[in-house]
């Protein structure tokens, strides 16, 4: 009994790494294109006001 509960909470911890993996990836690459993004607004901005 306590066995299985152990492994049910071993798979457990396994999935919610794999999420928060896949997560932090999708926000790394998501925050790449809107870092890129605002930097080009920016550059835009700098170049309407000089």
């Amino acid at each position: 009994m306590v066995k299985t509960v152990h492994q049910e909470d071993q798979d457990y911890r396994e999935m919610m790494l794999l999420i928060v993996i896949v997560h932090l990836g999708a926000m790394a690459l998501l925050w790449r294109k809107v870092k890129r993004r605002s930097l080009d607004i920016v550059e835009d901005v700098f170049i309407n006001i000089f």
